[in-house]
C-alpha cells in the first residue's frame, strides 16, 4: 500500500488474528499511532496509519 519510489507498506498476516506491518520502501516513515514505523509492528484494531498524506484505521472482524 502506498505510493510506489515515494512511501510503500505492506501488511503481513502472522496467524489468523494477527497482522502486521512493515516498510518496504520509502525515506520518510509511515506512522502508527503518531510513532514512526520502524521494523515490523504488530497491528491492533482501532490503530491509525499515516503514509503518503493519507490516514487509514486498522480493523479486524474475526466473524466468518
Amino acid at each position: 500500500l502506498g505510493k510506489e519510489g515515494k512511501q510503500v507498506v505492506e501488511f503481513l498476516r502472522a496467524a489468523p488474528t494477527r497482522w502486521q506491518i512493515r516498510q518496504r520502501e520509502g525515506v520518510t516513515p509511515a506512522y502508527i499511532n503518531g510513532d514512526a514505523l520502524a521494523g515490523s509492528r504488530d497491528l491492533s484494531a482501532g490503530d491509525v496509519i499515516e503514509l503518503t498524506g493519507v490516514r487509514l484505521r486498522f480493523e479486524i472482524s474475526l466473524t466468518r
